[in-house]
């Protein structure tokens, strides 16, 4: 286990595989019959205030990044995405992109 996620075992939790847990996530979410898209957008929105809140106070955002993700896959679920294969096309989409990086951000060009 690498030491960035050795409170993993401290706190009693293990190393899943991402696919494992993916399962386990959308099994929870069908379980507590969480089926609207539009609620759980505004779900995701409130989830990213509260990792932009966790950075603004400088605060370990582990779980804020947790949070978003669960509301991520559960959207997908609801939807019919298989969120591996989104972030497959944003890859594709995005790797040979040209632009500059301004301020730490990537800014891409006109096409």
């Amino acid at each position: 286990m690498s030491e960035q996620y050795g409170h993993w075992a401290e706190a009693g939790m293990s190393e899943q595989s991402y696919e494992v847990l993916v399962e386990k996530i959308k099994a929870w979410g069908r379980r507590r019959d969480i089926n609207n898209p539009a609620t759980q957008i505004i779900k995701t929105v409130e989830e990213i205030g509260e990792l932009s809140a966790a950075f603004l106070r400088r605060e370990d955002m582990s779980d804020a990044f947790g949070d978003v993700l669960v509301t991520l896959i559960i959207q997908a679920d609801i939807l019919g995405y298989d969120l591996r294969l989104c972030l497959e096309t944003a890859w594709n989409e995005i790797e040979h992109r040209v632009g500059v990086t301004e301020n730490g951000c990537f800014v891409k060009s006109e096409e």
